[in-house]
């Protein structure tokens, strides 16, 4: 069980192939001006002949989507069931940096089963806004509870309501004397009593304001607040082509059906450039499916009036992508006219829900990121602004010393107290590396930057312009002396870590994706990794592609080029779909790349690699950096869909399965991933829809 685990997912660029006989459409112009690949290349720093063993510290691949916010953290009490039972770790979050003991026995065998979920951080995603009737309110939702702000008073303090269970819900409206809300499921409804948040049945008619109103993608129907006003909308072809949609969006008298208003803006159409990054270098597509360029229309999702019948809101989505929030934009209108007076969201910073305040004066915005914004649309400018909601994480790291937790979304970088999950401080970045020996962050920026900075004191260590894109990878060497990058602009680079001096560059690798002469291109890299004991790094980057250079010169000492999938996610494919996985076995000097393993030497391929014979059905491969003296974690799937499965490492036996997200599939969450603290007395469980629970032995 000695695997180093470096265990390495990328998002695939590429989309799943629809079989048939289809053209393929390809962009084969250059991003970046070439370089000769095969320059000898001249050291300009002698590294020691012998790099020390470390713990490698991982960079994440360039992801786009939003940062998660706020901190919750919640009491740990109750019974748990002996093991192998599945304990039940689910309970109500407490105040917000309530403390987490910090004298605590390691996880293991013998004490598996007092494991208690110590701490909630984050409210959850944000999945409705609406004001209370009285005007001066207004609220925000997520599975988890409501948080309760009053907008003319920032500096009062925001009042959080747990639910007593995760509910999630696609509409939040208020009863008209703002008594009771009603929470609109995906299949059932709740109504409450506010602001005490308690399940009441409904007695009586009541009658709700919706501002907004869901419906059928690009078919929304919805009667103004005076009822004299119906918008309608509907989509049509192009005639030359007809995977090109456009959306038809109109305003009638509802007495007499006369047509009102024509919105004559243009349907917003997302390209397959904005959806999907390049490729590699010189290579920006390439699909054998002859629609995979075509635009995807953004259609009308949810729409309201104002209550004055003034302004139409119109929230659009392209419901023919899968992560069709990413690309959620809000335009605002004048009814009499047409015209578009305000927008809002977008790909840089997609909108989740909107809903307008009684008097129709001012607009509510809930943002994928867990931000909250109040517009004045009277005075044009911003009311009120808050991020006290989360977002999905995509990478958590613990520092060295277990005193803070590096947690990154798309283009930002949080630092959390472990003690009480308390933000320490917030950065811009797309990648970061942490330090093996001191409390240092390396952060890649996406213009290219790179920036040292001391989380003990908050110092800048160093600052470069290492690049001229994006920087996608950052890895200290197991000394700390030394720090790699590579950027958007295919470039590798090796820095003093201790003053930001630039030391050379990495030859660059050129691979032909596709098999054809015109696929050729440079590989972007999105992951690296010092070998231990040897003067080599090892990277891994576009179409599973692994490179193992020489340290001191930073020529190439072999590349393996990966072989494709012939299934893709459960699907055969014409489009050749590359592996994103990647492991590093440095203790039997091997190398997965998915299903195969190589030898680490040389880079030859050594046969099939398959999951242990012994693993339980329903668990996953054991995640490797959570090993104990005698336990390692897996998640669950299919049966054990929200669980996590510990496992003993002397026979991959079932020891106890931690239920971490109550009915599975079916909560529309999810757990993402999990990490084992470095003294092995914490498991932090990351979520799909924001919170990261921690767990550890209580009493």
């Amino acid at each position: 069980m000695g695997r180093d685990n470096r265990l390495f997912r990328i998002p695939s660029v590429l989309s799943l192939v629809v079989l048939g006989l289809l053209f393929a459409l390809i962009s084969c112009n250059p991003i970046y001006e070439a370089e000769d690949v095969n320059k000898t290349l001249t050291p300009t720093k002698i590294i020691a002949s012998t790099l020390p063993a470390r713990t490698p510290s991982p960079s994440p691949t360039k992801t786009i989507s939003p940062t998660p916010i706020s901190i919750s953290v919640e009491s740990a009490d109750g019974s748990l069931s002996p093991t192998p039972a599945i304990l039940k770790l689910n309970h109500l979050p407490a105040l917000v940096g309530t403390p987490i003991a910090q004298r605590l026995e390691p996880i293991d065998h013998s004490n598996i089963e007092k494991l208690i979920r110590a701490a909630q951080w984050g409210r959850g995603r944000i999945l409705d806004v609406a004001f209370v009737p009285d005007g001066d309110r207004f609220v925000v939702s997520s599975a988890y509870g409501l948080s309760i702000y009053d907008q003319y008073d920032p500096e009062s303090s925001v009042i959080w309501v747990p639910l007593d269970e995760p509910y999630y819900h696609r509409g939040l409206f208020f009863e008209q004397s703002g008594e009771y809300l009603l929470l609109e499921g995906f299949g059932d409804s709740r109504i409450y009593s506010f602001p005490e948040l308690e399940l009441v049945e409904q007695t009586s008619d009541v009658k709700w304001v919706k501002s907004t109103e869901f419906g059928e993608w690009g078919a929304l129907e919805l009667v103004s607040p005076s009822g004299k006003l119906q918008f309608r909308s509907h989509t049509t072809h192009d005639e030359l082509w007809w995977d090109v949609e456009y959306s038809i969006r109109e305003i009638f008298d509802s007495d007499t059906n006369e047509l009102i208003t024509e919105f004559n803006d243009e349907t917003m159409q997302i390209y397959f450039g904005d959806r999907n990054d390049p490729e590699g270098c010189d290579l920006n597509s390439f699909s054998y499916c002859g629609n995979s360029y075509a635009p995807a229309a953004s259609l009308p999702f949810r729409v309201g009036f104002t209550q004055n019948d003034e302004n139409l809101g119109i929230l659009y989505r392209p419901p023919n992508l899968w992560n069709t929030n990413r690309y959620s934009t809000l335009r605002i209108y004048e009814i009499d006219t047409g015209n578009v007076v305000d927008s809002f969201g977008g790909i840089n910073s997609p909108l989740e829900t909107f809903a307008f305040s009684p008097d129709g004066s001012h607009l509510l915005l809930g943002y994928i990121d867990g931000s909250v914004m109040v517009w004045d649309m009277e005075e044009q400018e911003l009311n009120y602004a808050s991020r006290d909601f989360s977002s999905e994480y995509h990478v958590l790291r613990s520092s060295n010393d277990g005193d803070f937790l590096f947690a990154r979304s798309p283009g930002s970088l949080e630092v959390r107290r472990t003690s009480d999950g308390a933000l320490r401080s917030r950065y811009q970045g797309s990648s970061f590396a942490i330090h093996p020996t001191d409390p240092i962050i390396a952060i890649g920026e996406s213009d290219g930057g790179i920036k040292l900075l001391n989380i003990a004191t908050g110092d800048t260590v160093w600052i470069e312009q290492g690049h001229e894109a994006e920087v996608f990878s950052l890895s200290f060497s197991s000394d700390g002396q030394y720090l790699v990058s590579s950027g958007g602009d295919c470039k590798i680079y090796l820095w003093d870590a201790r003053n930001g001096e630039f030391l050379h560059p990495f030859e660059k690798t050129v691979v032909n994706a596709y098999g054809e002469d015109f696929t050729e291109s440079r590989i972007f890299l999105y992951y690296f990794d010092f070998v231990p004991g040897a003067e080599q790094l090892l990277g891994f980057g576009s179409w599973g592609t692994v490179v193992n250079w020489d340290v001191n010169s930073g020529a190439t000492n072999y590349s393996i080029a990966s072989e494709p999938l012939d299934y893709y996610q459960g699907m055969m494919t014409l489009d050749p779909h590359f592996p994103a996985y990647f492991e590093s076995d440095f203790e039997n000097d091997l190398i997965f790349i998915n299903n195969y393993s190589y030898d680490l030497e040389n880079g030859v391929k050594v046969g099939d690699y398959l999951p242990p014979e012994r693993l339980p059905l329903d668990c996953g491969i054991p995640n490797w950096d959570t090993v104990t003296d005698s336990l390692v974690f897996a998640r669950g799937y299919d049966s054990f869909d929200g669980k996590i499965c510990a496992l003993s490492t002397n026979d991959l036996s079932i020891v106890s399965l931690l239920e971490i997200m109550p009915g599975g599939a079916e909560s529309q969450s999810g757990i993402d991933w999990f990490y084992l603290s470095p003294d092995g007395t914490k498991l932090y469980v990351t979520t799909l829809d924001g919170p990261v629970f921690v767990y550890h032995i209580g009493e």
